[in-house]
């Protein structure tokens, strides 16, 4: 007997509630917000504030890829970070800094000019344009003197080649140096008190140290004076007495104990305005005391910046002027040989006795 085609068999399990299909569709969404709450209220508080600090995040990543010498990754997330906020000056000075370290001039005079836009008192937005090129700003503008973080910065970048560096662009100016101090200083004499202004890493304290009892070594690179507290006498006793990490003009300030001698070798191009540190310098010498440093060439008046070296230069009426002013007198001026392509302008200037 065959079975009826019109009912089918009943089936001996619990019949499909259209309920419990509902359910299980929703049942993926349901675990991942169970998953979501589980997760510790940190991460939400990080993915909050990320969404609502893309520039300044963005920012920052470019300024440590810069740091590293990754100018073009810096690039991208630093247009990323002006686009999100166009009125962000960092972000834009940063930007300008690696379009530059790219060599792509004018956009970087592009971004330095927004930069200063936005912030017409920053001074390191102001260096950057001259040392670009000084025509950029009204002369009123132009800076005085190298922004100390740009300063420490670039030497502190520098400190572990450096001496590699100078070797290889032949600079003489320790020896020269030296040539022109023994026509100042007493025959046989090995007591003197140096202050080596801009000490770097100690060679011009290793070429005068015959000569000194005490030598204190001033400058604002803490990777420079590093390398100047390994310099060692041929007793193997410490080349420098005393090292400062400090700008030159605040340590000569305060300088408490006159000394017979100040040196500032290669130093004063990037300070620019000479005036007060002459005075300081000046009160920093005993009687009979001596002042020897050296200047970049000027052919115009006073000081200025030199286009494409971001240093400055000094004419030489500016530099007799501001000696005379802080009382101290010129024994000598004179060009010398700086490196194999350069020459520097020597002067020696004493305290009257």
């Amino acid at each position: 007997m065959t079975t009826p085609l019109s009912s089918p068999p009943e089936s001996t399990s619990s019949p499909i509630r259209p309920g419990l299909v509902k359910n299980r569709q929703r049942a993926p969404l349901a675990e991942l917000w169970d998953g979501l709450s589980a997760l510790p209220k940190q991460f939400f508080r990080e993915f909050l504030y990320r969404a609502n600090h893309l520039p300044l995040i963005n920012y920052e990543l470019g300024r440590s890829l810069l740091s590293e010498g990754r100018a073009r990754d810096a690039s991208m997330r630093l247009r990323f970070s002006v686009w999100l906020a166009p009125k962000h000056q960092p972000s834009w000075y940063s930007l300008g800094a690696a379009y530059l370290s790219l060599g792509q001039r004018e956009k970087a005079i592009a971004a330095f000019a927004q930069a200063y836009k936005l912030n017409p008192s920053h001074e390191e937005t102001r260096f950057m344009l001259a040392a670009i090129d000084p025509a950029i700003l009204p002369e009123a503008k132009r800076p005085l003197t190298m922004p100390a973080s740009i300063a420490i910065d670039y030497f502190e970048r520098l400190a572990p080649d450096y001496d590699r560096m100078q070797a290889a662009r032949g600079y003489r100016m320790p020896a020269v140096t030296e040539v022109a101090l023994r026509e100042v200083l007493e025959p046989k004499r090995t007591n003197y008190q140096l202050l080596d202004l801009g000490c770097g890493t100690g060679l011009l304290g290793a070429v005068l140290a015959p000569y000194c009892s005490r030598i204190t070594g001033v400058d604002f690179s803490r990777g420079m004076l590093g390398l100047s507290r390994e310099r060692r006498r041929e007793d193997l006793t410490r080349i420098y007495t005393d090292l400062h990490e400090s700008d030159v003009r605040l340590y000569l300030a305060d300088v408490k104990e006159p000394v017979h001698l100040i040196t500032a070798v290669g130093v004063l191009s990037y300070l620019g305005e000479l005036g007060t540190l002459c005075e300081y310098a000046a009160r920093a010498l005993q009687p009979g005391g001596v002042f020897l440093f050296d200047t970049e060439p000027y052919a115009g008046e006073g000081c200025s910046m030199l286009p494409k070296l971001s240093r400055f230069g000094h004419s030489e009426a500016y530099i007799r002027q501001k000696l005379v002013t802080a009382g101290l007198e010129i024994v000598k001026s004179v060009e010398v040989p700086a490196d194999a392509t350069s020459t520097h302008r020597l002067y020696l200037a004493r305290r009257p006795a």
